[in-house]
């Protein structure tokens, strides 16, 4: 039979030795582990729900959010609606703006044309215009009661 050396048997002894040291280390660690898992997990349950709260928070703020883009979103198009409408009036205005300055020249050829019939006829040829008379008013007096 062979013989086994003496080195190999004095390695082989260490690497089990080592190993054995090394599986109760992490028998050690795994119930260190363990303990710090169990600590923490009501934390973790706490962090969750305080997750879930504020999620629903956050739901309840969105829904909020969004009645109140709408509200102004229905606003905004109804001063649309009426910007529209006055828009639409206003398309007119220049043509309107024509007609009152049409109009304006038109008085202004009149009272030319009356300036120059009096200036031919004399002053009494045609009848000036009134003066405005002022409205006279009237004196209440309070009666005693």
């Amino acid at each position: 039979m062979t013989e086994i050396p003496l080195w190999w048997l004095v390695v082989s002894a260490l690497f089990f030795f080592f190993g054995f040291i090394a599986m109760g280390a992490m028998i050690v660690l795994l119930l260190k582990l363990y303990k710090v898992v169990a600590e923490i997990q009501p934390q973790i349950k706490a962090t969750a729900e305080r997750v879930e709260d504020v999620s629903k928070k956050v739901d309840e703020v969105a829904e909020s959010v969004r009645q109140t883009v709408d509200d102004v979103g229905g606003r905004a198009r109804g001063i649309v609606g009426t910007v529209e409408g006055v828009v639409n009036k206003l398309t007119y205005a220049p043509w309107m703006a024509n007609v009152f300055t049409a109009l304006k020249v038109l008085r202004a050829l009149q009272e030319m044309w009356i300036a120059q019939q009096r200036a031919q006829k004399g002053p009494k040829a045609l009848p000036r215009p009134a003066p405005h008379a002022k409205p006279k008013e009237a004196h209440h007096e309070a009666k005693p009661a």
